[in-house]
């Protein structure tokens, strides 16, 4: 028999939260909540309300005739400056109060032609005569002038080089020269893809060897499914490192495909799906037809490709937007991450927006999105008792608080309590 017990502080506040995550409770400063439960799995609901009220403690020590449910406590106190204690406390043991889950991934990569330009990065040494340079900060390939035109240099060139802005034109080069290898957007995406891989197939086990499975969908004048629920990293980034870049940018048939196969699974598997949408342009093309105006339209898939491959009006955007919504609607999370390029208006796709403009950046979105859909897989259960037990205070707006629990390995568990608004367990 162990008992824990873990404090929480909840003032009032407008709670600061990364830019591309929506934002917090508008009373919520800080609130994470650790509770350590040796061989206890429990989950305990509770809502809030902003003010200052002292708080009403309830206690539920219910057992189930079926099983030897352990007793479990719940105390709000008031701290008296503006802050509260949260404590519970959960004593025995329960072996039928606890479950897992896991996670079907969808990975989406843009291949289109925009993505076989320079990320700016690469590996480099010093070299008098190399074909590369740095300007505004990125490395850049360096060019020689051939007749009235220009070709790029290679090492060991040593005339005058040149290089090429963003508009097309040429100027003389006259900084420090390097050689070395520059990495295209896709080999970025490649490197980091790969690892993402990684890291979401690294929650299976040889108890659970499909608790992650991914699919890949790669995209460019249209989509097209790679792997289909693979649990193999191997066959998976075989598939990632035959990526090539060349065409148009066809979001709408993407997020399409991607909620096609996200359907499918449902009707065999009730592990939650996770979209991870990654492109560096904007839509360039559509499918089937998009009809109305900006405000008012009615976008019906098809067959037949819309667009000009390489401007973006209303209709490429409107039918992409419509394809996210639908995704978002059956239940699945979005992220979509915006590398290198012009994809400002990715955010209006909805779901949780990532602004990558450099490998690093790439780097940070994936591993928050991996982190984020790890801690998603929690040991569920809950804290046993014939029906729940809210916490309250007594004045203002009421709101959800979600409980995740997250095994460690060890014969106990962490709970960790994150606010989230409009939420339950």
């Amino acid at each position: 028999m162990s008992t824990r017990c873990a404090q929480a502080q909840l003032a009032q506040g407008a709670a600061t939260s990364d830019a591309r995550r929506s934002p917090g409770l508008p009373w919520l400063r800080l609130f994470v909540l650790v509770v350590t439960a040796l061989s206890v799995v429990a989950l305990a609901t509770f809502t809030a309300a902003r003010g200052a009220m002292a708080a009403e403690p309830t206690e539920d020590a219910a057992s189930d005739a079926a099983s030897t449910a352990p007793a479990t406590s719940k105390t709000l106190t008031d701290n008296g400056d503006g802050t509260y204690t949260l404590s519970l406390s959960v004593t025995g043991e329960s072996q039928s109060s606890s479950s897992s889950r896991g996670a079907n991934v969808i990975i989406i990569m843009d291949t289109s032609g925009s993505m076989g330009y320079s990320s700016g990065t690469g590996t480099f040494t010093e070299a008098s005569t190399g074909a590369y340079g740095v300007v505004d900060g990125e490395y850049v390939q360096l060019y020689r002038r051939v007749g009235w035109g220009y070709t790029p240099a290679t090492d060991g060139y040593s005339g005058t080089v040149y290089y090429q802005n963003a508009n097309g034109y040429y100027y003389t080069y006259s900084g420090t020269r390097y050689s070395g290898t520059l990495w295209t957007r896709l080999d970025v995406a490649k490197s980091t893809t790969n690892g993402l891989i990684d890291s979401l197939l690294a929650n299976n086990t040889t108890a659970d060897p499909s608790r992650v499975e991914i699919s890949l969908i790669t995209f460019s004048n249209s989509a097209s499914t790679q792997a289909n629920w693979s649990t193999s990293a191997s066959t998976l980034q075989s598939y990632v490192d035959d990526m090539t870049a060349s065409g148009g940018t066809n979001w709408d048939d993407a997020l399409h495909a991607a909620r096609e196969i996200a359907v499918s699974k449902a009707t065999s598997d009730d592990d939650p799906t996770y979209v991870i949408f990654v492109s560096d342009g904007l839509p360039t093309f559509y499918m089937g037809s998009v009809y109305g105006s900006e405000s008012s339209y009615i976008h019906t898939h098809g067959s037949n490709r819309q667009g000009s491959g390489s401007d973006t009006t209303w209709r490429e955007m409107a039918a992409a937007k419509d394809e996210a919504s639908a995704i978002i609607s059956a239940g699945y999370s979005l992220y979509s991450v915006g590398a290198f390029g012009d994809v400002s208006n990715m955010q209006e796709l909805g779901g949780t927006y990532y602004d990558a403009s450099d490998p690093e950046a790439l780097q940070k979105a994936f591993d928050e999105i991996a982190q984020e859909i790890s801690n998603s897989m929690s040991y569920e259960g809950g804290l046993p008792h014939r029906r729940p037990h809210d916490v309250h205070l007594h004045r203002g707006e009421r709101r959800r608080l979600r409980l995740h629990v997250h095994q460690d390995g060890r014969a106990g568990h962490h709970l960790c309590l994150v606010g989230r608004p409009g939420g339950d367990l």
